[in-house]
Parts: C-alpha cells; structure tokens; sequence
C-alpha cells in the first residue's frame, strides 16, 4: 500500500511505462477487479494487458477513465504519457537503423511498435512520423504505390498539424517516390508545392531547401530540361554548404551524371570524385557503389586506366558488401575490359570468370532483366580479350553472341552501337567487306533510335530507392 506521501510525489514524477503499468495492476488489485471488470464497456482486456505489461501507455482519455474506476486522481498514475513519447521516438529510431543496415523485417518490426504506441496518444505529429517512415520502408521494398500513400498520409497529417517542416519533408519524398515510379509530371507537382510552402516561411529550414532542389534537379534531369537542372542542382549545394557530407555528397553525384550527360568528362570526374569523397563515410553502400560506378566510366573515357582499375576495384568491394550482385558483375566485366586495354589478360581472364559465376547464379532470377544486359557486355569483352590474343574469329563468335543478347535487352541500344561498331571494323580489318557493310547497314538503324539516348546515364529514377540519410532529416 503507498502513503499519502508516496502519492503526493508520484505527482510531479514521470513513470516509465513498466512502472505505470505494475502500479495499475496492483491498485486493481486491491480493488478485487478483474481486466475485464476495469475496462469495463470502454477498454478491452487486451488494451488493459498491454498497459500492465508496460507495452502501451493509455491515452488522456483512458487515463482518466481507469482513474476513475480505481478511485484515484489521475496524478496517482504519474506521467505516463511523456514516457509513451519517449518509447515511441525510439521505436522508430530504432527502426531507422535497421533500415540503414539493409533489415527491413525486423525495421517493420519497430516501426509497428511505434505505430502502436502512436494510435494510442492519438497524436497528430506522432502519427505522421509513423506514416513518413513506414513509406522509407516500402520505397526500400520497392511497394512504390505504398510508399506513396504513406506519405500522403504523413502529410495530410503533418499539415493538420501545422507543422511546416515535417510537411516540406514529405514533399520532398514524394519528389523521390514520384521519380522511382517514373512519374516526372508528379515529382515536378511536389517540387514545386514544396517550394511555395517553404517560400511563405520565414525562417526556411536548410536542409529541407536542399533537398527540395536536388530532388527537383533530377526531375529537370530525366525531363532533359539541362539548364533548369543545373540551376536546381546548384541551388541545392548552396543550401547545402560545407555543413551537410550528405548533401553536399548527393548534389555533387548529380551534378556529375549531369556532365556525363552532355559529356564534360572533366567536370564530370570532378564532381564525381568529390561525391566519392564526400559520401564514403555517411552513405548507404548501394549510393556508394553508383557514385564509383559513374567515376569508373568516367575515367575510362578520359582514357585513365590505372586510375579505373583501382575505382572499379572499390566498386567491386562495395557491392560485394552490400550483396549488389549487379554492381558486382559489372565492375568486374569493366575491370576486365580495362585490364585487357592495358595489356594485363590474366587479370581480364580472371574478373571476366568472376563475372560470368555471378551472372550464372543469377540466370534462374525472376524479373532479373540486367542478367541478359551484363551477359552482354561479358560477351562483348570477352571479344576485346580475345582480339588481344590474337583470336579473331573466336572474337566475331563472342561479338555475335553479345549482340544477340544486346538485342533481347529493353536497355541494350548504346550496347548493341558499340557491338556493330567492333564487329565492322573487325569485318574490314579480315578483308570481308559485305560482312563490314551489313554490320554498317544495321549500325545506321540502331543510330535512328538509339543516339538520343547514347551517352545519358539509365539509372536516375532508380536512384531514389537507395536509402539516403536525408530521408531521416529535417
């Protein structure tokens, strides 16, 4: 039994949630009440176990309701609803950091523990934070159309609640989501909604204007409106500034798919590796492993092999760390074709054997089209291996081969250019001239289609399913 003192202290005390939760058993306890008998026709014997285990804190509501039922004042109980606060911003950091370390399961996990504890306060902001959260969970999934309505939700909620940030941030998810779905015309609507909102602020949050722009940037990017892009892209590495690794890392990223686009490789190379610099301690590894990826196909072009190999070797590191088995059989078919330029055909033999084990893991995949895409591209430098060696007609047959796969590839046009290309001067070089002109017939025809898209990265609306920790900022 507690004394008067006692009760008077409990006043100004928070009580966490097992305390709150032992101290309401005993006091039903003492009254003789069953957890059917307090809940009464208002609360279930469930919610009531779930309060004495301290899983749950009750809402104000309830709370005075089981006050007056065990015929106490509500100061008797503490303040347990502080304390439902606190689990609930752990719950989802917790959560938060399962999703960084790629464990979605047990990230779901926590996030329901919060959404639990969030439907029990019944409070707007807690409830939005939830939402916003559980749709960084299904874009990571690749459940877009869910992703989608979470932050709607979250939004709907963060403006009822006045909160202007909280709000501005989901605009730019959505920016996000829109450009995974493809959607340029949405991304472009949620740009420039957050915009106006953050515009009629007085005091705008940095970060938020920064990755409004960048998300805006590439949504100019995939529009191919270049100067609208630049201008965005720019205005987000003002907000941005030498403060922000992340963001700063980000904006230079596309500044360099930018200049890879209008092929500046210079300046391309140059942004790229400042993103390198800038996001390999604060990024997820799949960001990581894309930003080295364009850095390698950068170096290549400028003609600095040595420089690629050891890039397209960290590349192969990260992947293989994140489990990318994409990236991986990519770096290591573009470290072969290095390598081969070089004149190193063992190490070329070696990473091409690499690839092709992963591939081959990988054939039986469901829905795994960029199998038939690296294939492709083995095939094509196993060609260059075996042009090195002096092996020209196995060469044509690998030629013929990534040609053949090129053309069953929904994203192979820039590849099946190249292949033609090879196999043409090949042709000439052996002297077979209608073999040399066919392979110029059918180049002429892929160039009809394929030259608007030759030189311009693939990959900018994929890029918004890899987590970024400005998805966790506001």
């Amino acid at each position: 039994m507690n004394s008067p003192a006692d009760e008077a202290g409990n006043a100004g005390r928070t009580l966490t949630g097992h305390e709150f939760g032992a101290k309401l058993r005993r006091r039903r306890k003492e009254l003789g009440l069953t957890q059917v008998e307090l809940g009464g026709t208002r609360l279930s014997k469930g919610y009531i176990s779930l309060i004495e285990t301290g899983k749950v804190n009750p809402s104000e509501e309830a709370m005075a309701y089981l006050a007056a039922r065990l015929r106490k004042p509500v100061s008797y109980f503490g303040g347990g609803l502080e304390d439902s606060a606190g689990m609930l911003r752990s719950h989802l950091a917790e959560g938060q950091a399962h999703l960084r370390r790629g464990e979605t399961d047990l990230a779901g996990g926590a996030f329901k523990q919060a959404a639990r504890l969030a439907m029990d306060t019944a409070d707007e902001l807690d409830l939005a934070r939830v939402h916003e959260n559980v749709g960084h969970l299904y874009l990571v999934l690749g459940d877009l159309p869910a992703a989608v309505f979470a932050y709607r939700e979250a939004l709907s909620l963060y403006r009822q609640a006045g909160n202007t940030d909280g709000a501005a941030a989901c605009h730019c998810s959505l920016i996000g989501a829109s450009l995974a779905q493809g959607h340029t015309e949405a991304a472009e609507s949620e740009y420039s909604a957050v915009m106006m909102l953050l515009a009629s602020e007085n005091y705008p949050n940095a970060l938020t204007t920064g990755r409004a722009h960048l998300g805006g940037g590439y949504a100019a990017l995939v529009r191919g409106c270049s100067g609208e892009a630049r201008r965005r892209l720019e205005a987000a590495l003002s907000a941005f500034g030498g403060n922000d690794l992340a963001g700063a890392g980000e904006t230079h990223y596309a500044l360099g798919l930018f200049a890879m686009e209008a092929g500046d490789w210079p300046a391309a190379r140059l942004h790229l590796e400042r993103a390198s610099g800038l996001l390999d301690s604060v990024a997820a590894p799949e960001l990581v492993a894309a930003v080295l990826r364009h850095l390698a196909e950068t170096l290549v072009q400028q003609g600095q092999h040595e420089r690629a190999v050891a890039t397209v070797r960290r590349l192969g590191a990260a992947s293989a760390a994140c489990g990318d088995d994409r990236g991986l059989a990519w770096a290591m078919s573009v470290l072969a074709e290095v390598t081969a330029h070089l004149g190193d055909l063992a190490t070329a033999s070696q990473a091409l054997a690499e690839a092709d084990l992963v591939l081959a893991q990988r054939q039986g995949d469901a829905g795994a089209a960029w199998v038939t895409l690296l294939r492709a591209r083995v095939a094509r430098v196993t060609a260059l291996v075996s042009l090195r060696q002096g092996q020209a007609q196995q060469a044509l047959q690998h030629f013929s081969t990534g040609l053949a796969l090129a053309e069953q590839a929904a994203d192979g046009l820039a590849l099946r250019f190249r292949l033609l290309t090879e196999m043409g001067q090949l042709h000439s070089q052996l002297g077979d001239a209608d073999s040399a002109l066919e392979c110029c017939r059918k180049l002429l025809a892929v160039a009809q289609s394929a030259l608007p898209a030759l030189g311009r990265p693939s990959d900018y609306t994929q890029l918004w399913r890899i987590l970024s920790a400005l998805w966790f900022r506001t």
